[in-house]
């Protein structure tokens, strides 16, 4: 069996790092929580108090934020019975951007650590093998020569497109596709 191994390059390590779709989906209802809220803080304390919206607005920012400056304007009891509603609301929302948030970097870093663990694994089961640094001219004919003997080797090449170019005519042998090693020599 040929083992082809090759290095992403920079482009194609930033696609895995983009947000899932499930993860948009949270930012967005995370996102929307706190927007209804706010709304509904604003017209509800303006509605009960008879506050202007202006008013209304600052009084749900500062509660929904924790920030307590203090009452604006003296609150009646169902005013102080909607803004502990909203506090506690507040506090949820905020706690669903936080686990969000918290999620996708942790979601980030476990990706990473798996990667590398499964790099290194397959790299400790290579014996008798050859490393290809690039697959130019002379790294082409190489290459040929290798698969048409059967003798496995470790191509490192940051381009794609070339390692395509052996995949299409030879697709019986595996490659593996890694995020590159930065190295200061």
């Amino acid at each position: 069996m040929l083992i082809l191994r090759f290095f992403k390059w920079q482009k194609d390590s930033q696609k895995d790092e983009k947000p899932s779709k499930q993860s948009f989906s949270a930012y967005c209802f995370s996102f929307g929580i706190t927007l209804v809220l706010i709304i509904f803080g604003t017209i509800t304390i303006s509605y009960v108090e008879g506050w202007s919206l202006f008013n209304s607005l600052y009084m749900t920012l500062i509660t929904i934020t924790t920030v307590g400056f203090g009452e604006i304007q003296t609150l009646s009891p169902k005013g102080r019975m909607l803004i502990i509603l909203i506090l506690a609301g507040g506090i949820i929302s905020i706690s669903i951007w936080v686990s969000t948030i918290t999620r996708f970097v942790i979601e980030k870093e476990l990706g990473r650590i798996f990667r590398r663990r499964r790099m290194d694994k397959d790299l400790k089961k290579l014996k008798d093998h050859v490393i290809i640094c690039g697959a130019g001219e002379t790294g082409r004919i190489t290459i040929k020569e290798f698969i048409r003997s059967k003798q496995d080797f470790v191509l490192i090449e940051k381009n794609p497109d070339v390692i395509n170019n052996f995949v299409k005519p030879c697709p019986t042998f595996s490659y593996l596709k890694v995020m590159p090693l930065k190295m200061k020599f």
